[in-house]
C-alpha cells in the first residue's frame, strides 16, 4: 500500500493557483460565483488573486497538496483585516460584468445581513 501524504503550503501569486482558488471558491459556494461573475469566474478571480488587500488575495490561501497536486484550499481572515479589504482587485478584473456583480449583490443583500444568517443557521438547527 502506497503512503501518500498531504502537505500545506502558503499560496503563490500565480495565475494557475488563481485559477484553483476560483475554482473551489465556487464549489464550495456552491455556483454562487458562477452566478456572481459569469462563466468566466476562475479567470477574473485568478485576475485579482495576485494582488494585495482583498478577499481573494494568494495572502489569504493555504493549499494541501499531495504528490505535488493541489487537492484542497482554505482561505480566511479576520474581520478586522475583512473590514480594511478592497473589493477593487475584483471589479477590475471583472470588468463589464461589474454591472453583473451589483445586480447579484443588491438582489442577495437581505440574506446576507448578520440577523438573516443568525435565522437561517437556527433553521438549520431546528
Amino acid at each position: 500500500m502506497d503512503h501518500h501524504s498531504i502537505g500545506l503550503r502558503a499560496a503563490n501569486p500565480a495565475t494557475n493557483e488563481g485559477l484553483v482558488c476560483g475554482q473551489y471558491l465556487d464549489e464550495v459556494a456552491e455556483g454562487f460565483f458562477r452566478l456572481l461573475l459569469g462563466n468566466r469566474f476562475a479567470e477574473i478571480i485568478a485576475q485579482a488573486y495576485p494582488q494585495s488587500n482583498h478577499s481573494y488575495s494568494f495572502e489569504n490561501v493555504i493549499f494541501a497538496e499531495c504528490d505535488e497536486r493541489i487537492v484542497g484550499m482554505a482561505l480566511g481572515f479576520t474581520a478586522e483585516q475583512h473590514q480594511n479589504f478592497s473589493a477593487q482587485p475584483l471589479k477590475e478584473a471583472a470588468g463589464i460584468r461589474v454591472l453583473r456583480m451589483t445586480i447579484v449583490n443588491i438582489l442577495c443583500a437581505p440574506m446576507l445581513r448578520p440577523q438573516n444568517m443568525e435565522a437561517i443557521g437556527n433553521a438549520f438547527r431546528n
